[in-house]
């Protein structure tokens, strides 16, 4: 991923004060949009042209129709850093052969999506896939001694164990969604959660990512596992379960980025998030929320072709989405002073709670 230069200003840019109440911090903003269009962005920092993929659909010299058509190499044009909504044209060329054109979409929403989960290169070796499958027997007998039912399901082309807590709160007390990523990552994620059930974690449903047992490289998301609470002494317990166990828990040696969520003190590998609704996704919600923020931020300073993504340019389109985020996050219930939770009574108690006050 490119860093921002600084050789010259963006054409067309206005000044914006931004949010005075910041719903998220700034530079984690500026991480989001540089994570969203690193395919847009050369190594120096410039925009790059647009590819148009191009297919023969008939040939002039055969007289050979074909609705799929056969693919020619393709060519670029100037566009957009955020291009223009895909099109689909046909051409004919001076030889009388029909070339159909087509500019793919740019989903920007998808690209923040993968930015926040952050997969990486993962390689099992055979004692890993072992472990592997060990600590996840272990979890379901775990799980089952201590109240949860246990099922596997497969989603976004990879697999999920889910637990859920038989016996759940009589009195909820936190408002739905309230979750905690764990950045276990992988194959550590089955065991990180049986060591915190066995020490009296009690989450009221908890999603552990698993990857594929092969021996064969694979992307791998990081927001793995998530322990889901409904009640504000479960999540406190948990918090300070992870903050005296941080050397029993098999987490990695130091923190990744965080995009998103709430930061808990003394703990870097974990945050809290709130999704939309119980058993919703957190980061799909702020993909949705920010995706549509950085959009129109972005389209407010549009830069082109060869154009230099400047710290300038980075800073004013970022202050710019906040204030956009901002506005979003109300409409949507969320708590202007943070955008990982709902506006609430209980936003107060997770806010404490992760403040370690």
């Amino acid at each position: 991923m490119p860093s921002p230069a600084s050789e010259r200003s963006p054409r067309g840019a206005e000044h914006y004060d931004g949010s005075a109440e910041r719903l998220i911090e700034k530079s984690r903003v500026e991480e989001m949009i540089l994570s969203t269009f690193d395919q847009r962005i050369d190594t120096s920092g410039r925009v790059k042209p647009v590819t148009v993929k191009r297919r023969l659909v008939y040939d002039a010299v055969t007289k050979q129709a074909s609705t799929l058509g056969a693919p020619l190499k393709s060519r670029e044009i100037d566009g957009f850093l955020l291009p223009e909504p895909s099109h689909r044209r046909t051409v004919t060329d001076r030889a009388g052969n029909m070339i159909d054109e087509r500019i793919s979409k740019f989903n920007t929403n998808s690209h923040l999506y993968r930015a926040l989960t952050d997969p990486h290169d993962m390689l099992l070796s055979h004692s890993d896939i072992y472990r592997l499958n060990q600590d996840t027997e272990e979890l379901s007998a775990l799980a089952s001694a201590y109240g949860y039912s246990a099922r596997t399901s497969s989603e976004q082309r990879e697999d999920a164990i889910h637990l859920k807590r038989t016996v759940q709160p009589s009195t909820p007390q936190l408002s739905p969604g309230v979750r905690m990523y764990i950045e276990g990552g992988g194959i550590n994620a089955p065991k990180i959660v049986s060591t915190l059930i066995a020490n009296g974690a009690r989450p009221s449903h908890a999603k552990i990512w698993i990857p594929d047992r092969s021996t064969d490289w694979q992307r791998f998301r990081t927001d793995t596992p998530i322990l889901e609470f409904d009640a504000t002494a479960d999540l406190e317990q948990a918090v300070e379960l992870l903050r005296t166990l941080q050397d029993r828990l098999p987490l990695p040696a130091t923190a990744g980025r965080h995009l998103v969520g709430l930061a808990i003190e003394g703990v870097p590998f974990a945050y809290i998030g709130q999704s939309d609704h119980a058993g919703g996704s957190f980061n799909q919600s702020m993909a949705d929320l920010f995706s549509d923020a950085i959009e129109q931020a972005c389209k407010s300073m549009p830069l082109q072709t060869g154009d230099t993504v400047t710290r300038e340019w980075l800073g004013e389109v970022s202050d710019r989405a906040i204030g956009i985020a901002t506005e979003l996050s109300s409409d949507d219930g969320r708590d202007r002073r943070c955008h990982a939770l709902k506006a609430g009574p209980s936003a107060d108690q997770i806010l404490r709670i992760a403040r370690g006050r």
